[in-house]
């Protein structure tokens, strides 16, 4: 399964001081199930509804993260508690965790990042502990900078269909902003997605900071479940073709990517 990829899901959002809050947040998590109805809910709750109801047109789009909403039917929460991060996917428990201080440009942009994570887990090409740690790491490095890109293909959609507000909030993202910045310009000199998908693919990769933040995390992860099952050293290799399986569309046409090795 996808135990292995908690940590580096947690991180793929981490807070940043500079991103925009509400003034307001519920004192407890609020969370919805499919098909995510609050007509009686509270503020929060109503809110979270409003923002999958009105994301539901455009994921109508992207066949393969609207099956990831509408047949794996995550649990989706919004709370107040996250520290380190923004929000994360726990595979095992189907749900899905957003900070809910965030407004609903950020959301919005951190939910779709997550239901490219849980299409993953449903391809099945999530690292698992039998790899070396190595190769976790490096399938880790794989999946996040897709799922960034993915969620840029979709917010520029969004923004081409009169709604840029998603865009903007990924735009703005210290974390991600050069990766936006990549795939605007390119699609601003050949308007090609699949190109811009596997541009923004490898610009995640050109800064050294956010690599060695995920691999930091990734290892420590690693070594401490390895630790708690007591598993020997594992040396297994990703298969060659793993990209291949990775860079997909949400259509499911390939798109060109490369790992560089460090």
């Amino acid at each position: 399964m996808c135990r292995a990829l908690y940590l580096s899901l947690m991180l793929a959002t981490a807070l940043h001081p500079a991103l925009p809050v509400t003034a307001q947040v519920a004192d407890e998590p609020v969370c919805l199930d499919h098909p995510y109805d609050a007509a009686e809910g509270t503020d929060q709750a109503l809110r979270l509804a409003g923002l999958i109801d009105g994301l539901r047109p455009t994921l109508a789009a992207f066949k393969r993260l609207g099956a990831a909403l509408e047949d794996r039917k995550p649990r989706i929460c919004l709370t107040p508690s996250l520290v380190l991060e923004s929000g994360f996917l726990l595979p095992d428990a189907n749900r899905i965790e957003i900070d809910g201080r965030l407004d609903d440009a950020m959301v919005t942009a951190i939910m779709l990042h997550e239901l490219r994570h849980l299409d993953q887990v449903v391809a099945q090409i999530c690292p698992d502990d039998s790899l070396a740690m190595e190769q976790v790491a490096q399938a880790t490095f794989a999946l996040e900078a897709d799922a960034n890109a993915i969620t840029l293909l979709v917010a520029w959609h969004m923004r081409r269909n009169g709604d840029a507000a998603v865009w903007n909030a990924l735009a703005g993202w210290p974390s991600t902003g050069d990766i936006a910045a990549r795939f605007a310009a390119s699609m601003g000199d050949h308007d090609d997605p699949a190109r811009a998908v596997a541009e923004a693919f490898d610009q995640w990769y050109t800064s050294e900071e956010r690599r060695q933040r995920y691999y930091i995390a990734t290892c420590s992860d690693y070594l401490d479940r390895r630790d708690d099952s007591k598993r020997l050293p594992s040396y297994k290799q990703l298969p060659q073709d793993y990209l291949d399986g990775v860079c997909l569309l949400p259509d499911g046409t390939p798109y060109a990517c490369r790992a560089p090795e460090f």
